[in-house]
């Protein structure tokens, strides 16, 4: 048995209610990197709010992981080094399924 090293780091998990609204979303983004020292946020499950979210991340240099909100804004025009877009947006999601039943 050879004993473990412990990690350098710890990972805290956080967490809110922005009722799907942005003006609660980016003031608790604000409050969480500003005093509570957060390197990430995510779960952002709606445009408004991942919008909202994102210049508050780009601006304090930190991280938001965006699987909820589809529009192709987020990967286009309003696309930045501290935002993370996975799974799908709309323009996949309608021209792989309407071209696949064409």
């Amino acid at each position: 048995f050879k004993a473990q090293a412990k990690p350098a780091w710890k990972i805290e998990l956080v967490y809110a209610d922005h009722q799907n609204k942005a003006d609660i979303a980016s003031n608790t983004a604000r409050k969480w990197f500003d005093e509570e020292k957060v390197d990430a946020v995510v779960d952002l499950v709606n445009s408004g709010t991942a919008f909202a979210v994102m210049p508050v991340a780009t601006e304090k240099k930190r991280i938001t992981l965006l699987s909820g909100p589809a529009t192709t804004a987020i990967t286009g025009e309003k696309c930045t080094p501290y935002n993370v877009h996975y799974t799908y947006n709309n323009w996949a999601l309608a021209n792989g399924t309407g071209r696949d039943s064409v």
